[in-house]
C-alpha cells in the first residue's frame, strides 16, 4: 500500500502598511531597537482603545481580489485567547468566524488549484529570544541561563491569514503553492514576502493514510 497525504495550508502574511492594525504606531524594522515602537494598546494597558487602520483593510481587500474571493458584507473582530510571554494581552484579535473574505482560489503550477476557505485580518505577537549564555571571554554566563528576552515591537502588526482547504496532495505541491502565493502578494504590494524576517509564515495541517 502506498502512503498518501492531504495538506491544508494556513499562511500568515504581514501587510505592507505604514502603521499597525489598531494603532498609529509605526511598524517594526530589523534595525529598530527592542521595545521602542509601542503604544498603550499594543501592550494591552488598561483604558487603551483600538483605532482600526483602514490601510490594512484595503490591503486585505486587494489580497482577496487577486485570490478571487467573495468579499463579505459583514466582517467582525473577535478575541482568540491564549497565553504566551510574547503576547501581552493574553489574546489575539482575529476574524475566525466573520472573515473579511471567503471562497477564493489560488492557481499554481501546471493548472493546479487550492481553494481558499477564508482570509482574515489579525494582529501579530511580539518576539521572544533566548539570551546568549556564553560570556565575552568564553565560558558560561550563569545569569543568562534560562533567560528569555521579549521584544514587543512586532505586537499589533497587521497580518492576513489565508486559510486553504486541505486539498493539496504532495509536499512539492504545498511548497509550490506557498511560493506562488508569496509571489502574488509581492506583485500587488500586499506583503514583502521575506521569509528570513518572518514577513510570511506558513502552518501545514497534514493527514497521512495508506492508499490502495
Amino acid at each position: 500500500m502506498i502512503p498518501r497525504c492531504c495538506i491544508g495550508l494556513e499562511v500568515h502574511a504581514q501587510l505592507l502598511t505604514r502603521n499597525k492594525l489598531f494603532t498609529p504606531q509605526s511598524l517594526n524594522l530589523p534595525s529598530s531597537p527592542p521595545n521602542t515602537l509601542l503604544s498603550p494598546f499594543d501592550l494591552a494597558l488598561p483604558g487603551s482603545l483600538p483605532i482600526l487602520n483602514m490601510e490594512c483593510v484595503e490591503k486585505a481587500l486587494v489580497a482577496a481580489t487577486v485570490l478571487k474571493c467573495r468579499i463579505n458584507d459583514t466582517s467582525r473582530f473577535e478575541r482568540k485567547h491564549y497565553f504566551y510571554p510574547d503576547n501581552p494581552s493574553g489574546y489575539q484579535i482575529t476574524q475566525n468566524r466573520w472573515p473579511i473574505a471567503s471562497d477564493g482560489v489560488l492557481e499554481f503550477g501546471d493548472g493546479k488549484k487550492s481553494v481558499v476557505n477564508r482570509i482574515q485580518l489579525e494582529t501579530d505577537t511580539g518576539k521572544s529570544k533566548r539570551a546568549a549564555v556564553h560570556g565575552f571571554y568564553g565560558g558560561v554566563d550563569e545569569d543568562a541561563v534560562g533567560t528569555v528576552n521579549l521584544d514587543f515591537n512586532r505586537a499589533g502588526s497587521p497580518l492576513i491569514e489565508v486559510v486553504f482547504e486541505p486539498d493539496i496532495a504532495s509536499p512539492s505541491d504545498a511548497s509550490l503553492a506557498v511560493l506562488s502565493l508569496r509571489n502574488l502578494l509581492r506583485h500587488v504590494s500586499v506583503c514583502d514576502g521575506r521569509f528570513e524576517l518572518g514577513s510570511i509564515r506558513c502552518d501545514l495541517n497534514v493527514s497521512v493514510w495508506h492508499g490502495e
